[in-house]
Protein backbone atom coordinates (compact mmCIF):
# COMPACT_ATOMS: atom_id res chain seq x y z
CA UNK A 1 0.00 0.00 0.00
CA UNK A 2 2.55 2.58 1.14
CA UNK A 3 4.74 1.49 -2.39
CA UNK A 4 1.88 2.62 -4.77
CA UNK A 5 1.35 5.98 -2.30
CA UNK A 6 4.81 6.58 -3.07
CA UNK A 7 4.72 5.47 -6.90
CA UNK A 8 1.74 7.62 -7.48
CA UNK A 9 3.09 10.55 -5.55
CA UNK A 10 6.83 10.22 -8.03
CA UNK A 11 4.28 10.13 -10.76
CA UNK A 12 2.77 13.46 -9.56
CA UNK A 13 5.85 15.41 -8.86
CA UNK A 14 7.06 13.97 -12.59
CA UNK A 15 3.94 15.39 -14.36
CA UNK A 16 4.25 18.80 -12.66
CA UNK A 17 8.15 19.14 -13.00
CA UNK A 18 7.05 18.12 -16.66
CA UNK A 19 3.99 21.26 -16.70
CA UNK A 20 6.46 23.86 -15.90
CA UNK A 21 9.38 22.81 -17.77
CA UNK A 22 6.84 23.43 -20.99
CA UNK A 23 7.13 26.87 -22.49
CA UNK A 24 3.13 29.08 -21.33
CA UNK A 25 1.56 30.47 -23.91
CA UNK A 26 2.17 33.85 -22.16
CA UNK A 27 5.61 33.75 -22.70
CA UNK A 28 5.08 32.61 -26.84
CA UNK A 29 2.76 35.53 -27.17
CA UNK A 30 5.60 38.04 -25.77
CA UNK A 31 8.20 36.56 -27.93
CA UNK A 32 6.00 37.12 -30.78
CA UNK A 33 4.85 40.65 -29.86
CA UNK A 34 9.00 41.22 -29.57
CA UNK A 35 9.67 40.08 -32.73
CA UNK A 36 6.67 41.91 -34.69
CA UNK A 37 7.91 45.08 -33.10
CA UNK A 38 12.08 44.41 -33.84
CA UNK A 39 10.62 43.80 -37.90
CA UNK A 40 8.74 46.93 -37.87
CA UNK A 41 11.76 49.05 -36.37
CA UNK A 42 13.86 47.14 -38.77
CA UNK A 43 11.93 49.01 -41.44
CA UNK A 44 12.54 52.44 -39.63
CA UNK A 45 15.92 52.93 -39.16
CA UNK A 46 18.62 52.78 -41.67
CA UNK A 47 21.19 51.28 -38.81
CA UNK A 48 19.85 48.43 -36.81
CA UNK A 49 19.00 48.44 -33.71
CA UNK A 50 19.54 52.65 -33.88
CA UNK A 51 20.69 53.08 -29.98
CA UNK A 52 21.79 49.99 -27.63
CA UNK A 53 19.95 52.12 -24.73
CA UNK A 54 16.51 51.63 -26.07
CA UNK A 55 16.65 48.07 -25.19
CA UNK A 56 14.81 46.88 -28.56
CA UNK A 57 16.04 43.45 -28.28
CA UNK A 58 14.29 39.79 -28.72
CA UNK A 59 15.41 38.87 -25.11
CA UNK A 60 14.47 42.05 -23.27
CA UNK A 61 10.75 43.20 -21.96
CA UNK A 62 8.59 45.40 -23.97
CA UNK A 63 6.56 46.35 -21.11
CA UNK A 64 9.78 47.19 -18.83
CA UNK A 65 13.08 47.47 -20.59
CA UNK A 66 11.93 49.74 -24.15
CA UNK A 67 12.20 53.12 -24.50
CA UNK A 68 8.92 54.40 -26.69
CA UNK A 69 6.88 51.15 -25.48
CA UNK A 70 4.03 51.41 -22.87
CA UNK A 71 1.88 47.88 -22.36
CA UNK A 72 -1.70 48.17 -20.36
CA UNK A 73 -2.02 46.22 -16.75
CA UNK A 74 -2.50 42.56 -18.51
CA UNK A 75 1.28 42.71 -20.04
CA UNK A 76 -0.28 43.65 -23.78
CA UNK A 77 1.38 46.47 -25.85
CA UNK A 78 -0.98 49.25 -26.55
CA UNK A 79 0.95 52.00 -27.48
CA UNK A 80 4.30 52.90 -29.38
CA UNK A 81 5.56 56.35 -28.79
CA UNK A 82 8.55 57.28 -31.12
CA UNK A 83 8.32 60.72 -31.94
CA UNK A 84 11.65 63.12 -32.45
CA UNK A 85 14.43 60.25 -32.93
CA UNK A 86 15.50 61.21 -36.29
CA UNK A 87 13.82 57.61 -38.01
CA UNK A 88 14.57 57.81 -41.18
CA UNK A 89 12.88 54.70 -42.86
CA UNK A 90 9.81 53.50 -44.35
CA UNK A 91 6.64 52.24 -42.78
CA UNK A 92 5.96 48.57 -42.68
CA UNK A 93 2.31 47.73 -40.85
CA UNK A 94 2.28 44.08 -41.84
CA UNK A 95 4.37 43.45 -38.36
CA UNK A 96 2.97 46.35 -36.58
CA UNK A 97 -0.62 45.31 -36.62
CA UNK A 98 -0.37 41.68 -35.55
CA UNK A 99 -0.02 43.19 -32.38
CA UNK A 100 -3.98 43.74 -32.05
CA UNK A 101 -3.57 44.91 -28.69
CA UNK A 102 -1.73 47.97 -29.96
CA UNK A 103 -3.53 51.60 -30.09
CA UNK A 104 -1.77 54.39 -29.99
CA UNK A 105 1.19 54.83 -32.54
CA UNK A 106 2.78 58.10 -32.60
CA UNK A 107 6.43 58.62 -34.69
CA UNK A 108 5.59 62.46 -35.40
CA UNK A 109 8.55 64.60 -36.48
CA UNK A 110 10.69 62.14 -38.01
CA UNK A 111 12.23 61.81 -41.44
CA UNK A 112 9.89 58.69 -42.46
CA UNK A 113 9.70 58.51 -46.00
CA UNK A 114 7.78 56.11 -48.22
CA UNK A 115 3.61 55.50 -48.67
CA UNK A 116 1.39 55.16 -45.71
CA UNK A 117 0.67 51.62 -46.91
CA UNK A 118 -2.81 50.62 -46.80
CA UNK A 119 -1.78 47.38 -44.16
CA UNK A 120 -2.38 49.82 -41.66
CA UNK A 121 -6.68 48.94 -41.94
CA UNK A 122 -5.10 45.45 -39.87
CA UNK A 123 -4.09 47.58 -36.95
CA UNK A 124 -8.06 47.30 -36.02
CA UNK A 125 -7.55 48.29 -32.30
CA UNK A 126 -5.59 51.80 -33.21
CA UNK A 127 -7.36 54.89 -32.01
CA UNK A 128 -4.26 57.48 -32.71
CA UNK A 129 -2.99 57.40 -35.76
CA UNK A 130 0.25 59.84 -35.71
CA UNK A 131 2.69 60.48 -38.69
CA UNK A 132 2.84 63.72 -38.65
CA UNK A 133 6.10 65.98 -39.64
CA UNK A 134 7.72 63.42 -41.72
CA UNK A 135 8.38 62.69 -45.44
CA UNK A 136 5.52 60.43 -46.65
CA UNK A 137 4.64 60.86 -50.16
CA UNK A 138 1.81 59.36 -52.30
CA UNK A 139 -2.15 58.86 -51.08
CA UNK A 140 -3.76 59.00 -48.13
CA UNK A 141 -5.06 55.58 -48.34
CA UNK A 142 -8.76 55.10 -47.94
CA UNK A 143 -8.56 51.45 -46.13
CA UNK A 144 -8.07 54.01 -43.21
CA UNK A 145 -11.46 54.22 -43.43
CA UNK A 146 -12.27 51.25 -42.05
CA UNK A 147 -10.71 51.70 -38.59
CA UNK A 148 -13.68 52.10 -36.77
CA UNK A 149 -11.97 53.03 -33.06
CA UNK A 150 -9.90 55.53 -34.87
CA UNK A 151 -10.22 58.65 -32.71
CA UNK A 152 -7.04 61.17 -33.89
CA UNK A 153 -5.58 61.26 -37.35
CA UNK A 154 -2.41 63.39 -38.22
CA UNK A 155 -0.58 63.14 -41.24
CA UNK A 156 -0.01 66.78 -41.08
CA UNK A 157 3.56 68.23 -42.68
CA UNK A 158 3.96 65.53 -45.11
CA UNK A 159 3.95 64.98 -49.05
CA UNK A 160 0.85 63.61 -49.66
CA UNK A 161 -0.98 64.30 -52.75
CA UNK A 162 -4.68 63.55 -54.18
CA UNK A 163 -7.73 63.22 -52.75
CA UNK A 164 -9.40 62.77 -49.37
CA UNK A 165 -10.38 59.28 -49.39
CA UNK A 166 -14.47 59.67 -49.28
CA UNK A 167 -14.80 57.22 -47.16
CA UNK A 168 -13.18 59.39 -44.08
CA UNK A 169 -16.67 60.18 -43.89
CA UNK A 170 -17.99 57.02 -42.25
CA UNK A 171 -15.89 57.56 -39.92
CA UNK A 172 -17.65 58.46 -36.62
CA UNK A 173 -15.31 58.28 -33.73
CA UNK A 174 -12.82 60.75 -35.45
CA UNK A 175 -12.65 63.86 -33.20
CA UNK A 176 -9.39 65.25 -35.02
CA UNK A 177 -8.06 65.30 -38.59
CA UNK A 178 -4.91 66.85 -39.07
CA UNK A 179 -4.09 66.87 -43.25
CA UNK A 180 -2.59 70.80 -42.70
CA UNK A 181 0.45 71.48 -44.91
CA UNK A 182 0.52 68.73 -48.16
CA UNK A 183 -0.59 68.86 -51.68
CA UNK A 184 -3.95 67.15 -51.36
CA UNK A 185 -5.83 67.86 -54.02
CA UNK A 186 -9.37 67.81 -55.25
CA UNK A 187 -12.99 68.59 -52.99
CA UNK A 188 -13.95 68.22 -49.61
CA UNK A 189 -16.10 65.46 -49.64
CA UNK A 190 -19.30 66.28 -49.30
CA UNK A 191 -20.13 63.53 -47.18
CA UNK A 192 -17.44 63.68 -45.17
CA UNK A 193 -19.18 65.00 -41.70
CA UNK A 194 -17.42 63.04 -38.82
CA UNK A 195 -20.24 63.14 -36.42
CA UNK A 196 -17.56 63.37 -33.32
CA UNK A 197 -15.25 66.04 -35.21
CA UNK A 198 -13.60 68.66 -33.21
CA UNK A 199 -10.72 69.87 -34.56
CA UNK A 200 -10.11 70.23 -38.40
CA UNK A 201 -7.09 71.26 -40.63
CA UNK A 202 -6.45 70.93 -44.28
CA UNK A 203 -4.84 74.01 -45.21
CA UNK A 204 -2.46 74.75 -47.09
CA UNK A 205 -3.28 71.96 -49.40
CA UNK A 206 -4.34 72.27 -53.68
CA UNK A 207 -8.16 71.68 -52.05
CA UNK A 208 -10.56 73.50 -54.73
CA UNK A 209 -14.26 73.79 -54.59
CA UNK A 210 -17.03 74.46 -51.95
CA UNK A 211 -16.74 73.38 -48.69
CA UNK A 212 -19.42 71.68 -47.31
CA UNK A 213 -21.93 73.06 -44.75
CA UNK A 214 -20.98 70.61 -42.50
CA UNK A 215 -17.73 72.80 -41.61
CA UNK A 216 -19.23 76.09 -41.33
CA UNK A 217 -18.56 75.94 -37.25
CA UNK A 218 -14.66 75.55 -37.59
CA UNK A 219 -12.41 78.31 -37.80
CA UNK A 220 -11.14 79.71 -41.23
CA UNK A 221 -7.77 78.32 -40.11
CA UNK A 222 -8.33 75.33 -41.15
CA UNK A 223 -9.07 75.85 -44.49
CA UNK A 224 -6.41 78.98 -45.42
CA UNK A 225 -3.90 78.56 -48.49
CA UNK A 226 -6.41 76.51 -51.00
CA UNK A 227 -6.16 78.53 -53.52
CA UNK A 228 -9.55 77.06 -55.33
CA UNK A 229 -11.48 76.47 -52.11
CA UNK A 230 -14.44 78.95 -51.28
CA UNK A 231 -17.37 79.36 -48.91
CA UNK A 232 -17.82 79.36 -45.08
CA UNK A 233 -15.80 79.63 -42.92
CA UNK A 234 -13.59 81.37 -45.36
CA UNK A 235 -14.43 85.16 -46.66
CA UNK A 236 -14.22 83.44 -49.94
CA UNK A 237 -17.44 83.85 -52.18
CA UNK A 238 -17.85 81.00 -54.56
CA UNK A 239 -18.99 81.62 -58.21
CA UNK A 240 -22.42 80.96 -58.98
CA UNK A 241 -22.99 78.65 -60.82
CA UNK A 242 -23.73 79.01 -64.36
CA UNK A 243 -27.30 78.88 -65.59
CA UNK A 244 -28.35 76.37 -68.19
CA UNK A 245 -28.61 76.99 -71.79
CA UNK A 246 -31.52 78.56 -73.12
CA UNK A 247 -33.19 76.47 -75.42
CA UNK A 248 -33.20 77.38 -78.91
CA UNK A 249 -36.00 79.56 -80.42
CA UNK A 250 -39.07 78.17 -82.22
CA UNK A 251 -39.37 79.40 -85.41
CA UNK A 252 -43.22 80.71 -86.75
CA UNK A 253 -42.42 79.24 -90.37
CA UNK A 254 -42.48 75.92 -88.70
Amino acid sequence: MAQNIHKSALLISSLLLLFLTLPQPSTSESYATRISLLQFMESLSETFPPHSNWGWNDTSDPCREWAGVLCDSDGRVVVVGLPKLDLAGTLDFKPLCRIQSLRRLDLTDNEISGPIPSEVANCTSLTHLMLGGNRLQGLLPGSISSLTNLEWVDVSNNRLVGPIPSGFGTMSNVTAFFAQNNQISGKIPGEMSFTSLREFNVSRNQLAGTIPRGFYNFPASGFVGNPGLCGQPLLIACAPSPSPAAAPAISDGW
